[in-house]
């Protein structure tokens, strides 16, 4: 399925029945065969010319097709899903800047590829919840510019322009202690639960009562400093 273009010499040799009710969109459903003697050549046969009203771009789009099975208004819409497939792997070469690939292996085709459907379907999905109205190119722009400020993403895509407030620290302040533990029941949070030779320990404790306890409850302690 093609395009009709301009220059295309052929003549109508049967018109097919359009239905009454359905398919409202589609204005001529015909079967030509090419006149143009190097066309005739390498295509003999007959083809099929349809021509359907674009209602989002208020165009006809005239297609050319060798499929006499399918209704006149699945064609049309089969080209229709065929652009919008054009147009999603054109935002990947454009807005990715994706032109060649960086490894030769299969591999590592793979994961390129494989990355980039990933992070453009990510990003369309963020522009289609955002409230704002967001073109897709300026919406990877400013995500580039933004990509180490830490905000809450949601708020961002629906007003962009405005202040936010940084988003609280789930992070806590402590000190790390190593050494061997006297009690089987210790009480200080233990920060790795991979055991060293001879049950080595390391904890993580958060005030200085922590800290305390966890001298005693250890022995040959070692203070390795603030996180």
């Amino acid at each position: 399925m093609i395009r009709h273009k301009d220059n295309l010499a052929f003549t109508t040799v049967r018109e097919r029945e359009l239905p009454d009710h359905t398919a409202q969109q589609v204005l001529k459903d015909e079967e030509i065969e090419l006149t143009n003697p190097q066309s005739k050549a390498k295509y003999p046969g007959r083809l099929r010319r349809v021509a359907v009203w674009d209602e989002k771009n208020q165009q006809t789009v005239e297609l050319i097709t060798n499929n006499f099975r399918w209704a006149a208004q699945t064609i049309g819409d089969l080209y229709k899903s065929r652009w919008e497939i054009e147009i999603f792997f054109r935002d990947i070469k454009q807005l990715l800047h994706i032109k060649t690939f960086i490894g030769t292996s299969k591999n590592a085709v793979m994961i390129q590829i494989w990355t980039a459907l990933i992070t453009i379907l990510l990003l369309k999905a963020m522009k289609a919840t955002a409230k704002f109205g967001w073109h897709l190119s300026n919406l990877v722009a400013f995500i580039r510019l933004n990509i180490f400020v830490k905000i809450e993403l949601q708020k961002w895509l629906d007003r962009p322009f405005e202040d936010h407030e940084k988003p609280p620290q789930k992070s806590q302040q402590g000190v790390v202690i190593f050494g061997n533990d006297r009690s089987s029941e210790s009480q200080i949070f233990p920060l790795s639960v991979n055991r060293l030779k001879d049950k080595w320990h390391i904890y993580l404790a958060f005030s200085q009562e922590q800290t305390k306890s966890a001298e005693m409850l250890l022995s040959d302690s070692v203070y390795l400093g603030w996180l």
